[in-house]
């Protein structure tokens, strides 16, 4: 009995470990995401400026 539920506990112990380790994957792909998005604004601010001053260029030409 005592080996059995030695087994038990190893075998919980390893699928914990399993699904830490899957929560830490998933943490992390969700920053990256998180730092996608935010590039992707920022980019999107940029393109937005740049239009703009030439826009306003061209205005005054």
């Amino acid at each position: 009995l005592i080996t059995q539920l030695n087994q038990t506990v190893n075998s919980l112990q390893e699928e914990v470990d399993r699904l830490k380790e899957e929560t830490a994957l998933a943490v992390n792909e969700k920053k990256l995401a998180e730092e996608r998005s935010m590039i992707a604004v920022i980019l999107l601010i940029v393109v937005s400026l740049v239009c703009v001053l030439i826009a306003m260029s061209k205005r005054k030409k």
